[in-house]
């Protein structure tokens, strides 16, 4: 058994590094299905791209510069971002994984969006024909163990979501949402769990829905909604502004904001790559993206239960490839 683990995260790289190497979910089974068509000896793939982290996990018949692959399958220059990356082995990587898996190896320490996430790279990568039995076995074994965790480990009292996080973060820096006028910005997960929470602190809050899906979206309660194509209108009257889509392009631009007579006092961008253009800043608001989230205290005894758990599930995959292994070489 040969496993890799490549790997940018939040711990090797600033977020305009990591943006660099994000991939919709669209296209996470495509490019794991053309990593794997690059090597001969590469048996099965998934790519995982999210907020915090991108990271390829190999299956392989032998030893290879993984590094190379990846870089060269995005198209970048290996010397401008090897050193970004960090590279996993055989057990290390089903530990780290697990870990992954669990929320344990993110920014908000026990998210609760990443299991999800992991689900979806696997499923991915199975619809492309990219994944291999191996890989199948590890990844179901750490979604498996992360739900186990998640059920019986309380590991913070607080809400483990990035939303929440970033709400937090919010009423520390403005003190009082209660006079203020927000807008979200996306109606997915993300979006309308931070809409939802702003609507419990502000005085209005609004998300916005594209028209082709008017009557399809849920809005959450106590929120109004707005086209997409009518937010710089709805922003000149609001103090922040969230936004969460998975646009490959800025929802929000300097050059826009310029046109406004009052640019809101706050951003929040929890999108990687990042809706918010940087230069937004230069107008005089503060630009919070998912870096500036911070991470949640979680106690010694909830993480030593969670490292029980996950060893006992590192032992199922053991013993089911050492089984794998006999009844291959008894054929």
């Amino acid at each position: 058994m040969k496993l890799f683990m490549l790997g940018i995260d939040f711990h090797t790289a600033a977020l305009e590094i990591r943006e660099k190497f994000s991939v919709t979910a669209k296209k996470m089974g495509v490019v794991a299905r053309r990593i794997k068509e690059n090597a001969p000896n590469i048996n099965g793939c998934v790519l995982l791209s999210t907020c915090n982290r991108t990271e390829i996990y190999i299956s392989a018949s032998c030893d290879m510069h993984i590094k190379k692959i990846l870089l060269d399958v995005m198209e970048v220059p290996y010397d401008a971002y090897a050193d970004y990356f960090t590279v996993k082995q055989d057990k290390d990587v089903i530990r780290h994984l697990m870990e992954v898996a669990c929320g344990l190896q993110s920014l908000v320490l026990g998210e609760d969006q990443i299991i999800a996430q992991v689900k979806a790279a696997l499923a991915y990568a199975h619809e492309e024909e990219a994944c291999d039995g191996i890989l199948q076995t590890v990844f179901r074994t750490a979604i498996t163990a992360a739900k186990k965790v998640k059920t019986n480990v309380k590991l913070s009292n607080r809400d483990m979501s990035v939303p929440y996080q970033a709400v937090d973060v919010l009423k520390k820096e403005i003190k009082s949402l209660a006079d203020c006028k927000a807008l979200v910005i996306g109606n997915g997960e993300m979006g309308k769990r931070a809409a939802a929470l702003l609507a419990q602190q502000c005085q209005e809050t609004a998300v916005t829905i594209r028209e082709y899906k008017k009557g399809t979206v849920f809005v959450p309660e106590g929120c109004n909604a707005i086209p997409y194509s009518e937010r710089y209108a709805y922003i000149e009257t609001c103090d922040l502004v969230v936004s969460a889509t998975t646009s490959p392009h800025y929802t929000i631009t300097k050059e826009e904001l310029q046109k406004l007579n009052k640019v809101p006092r706050y951003f929040v961008d929890l999108s990687v790559p990042r809706d918010v253009e940087p230069s937004v800043a230069a107008l005089g608001a503060t630009v919070l993206n998912i870096d500036d989230l911070g991470t949640s205290h979680v106690d010694t005894a909830a993480l030593d239960m969670a490292a029980d758990i996950l060893a006992q599930y590192e032992k199922k995959f053991y013993d089911w490839y050492a089984y794998r292994e006999n009844l291959r070489l008894s054929i």
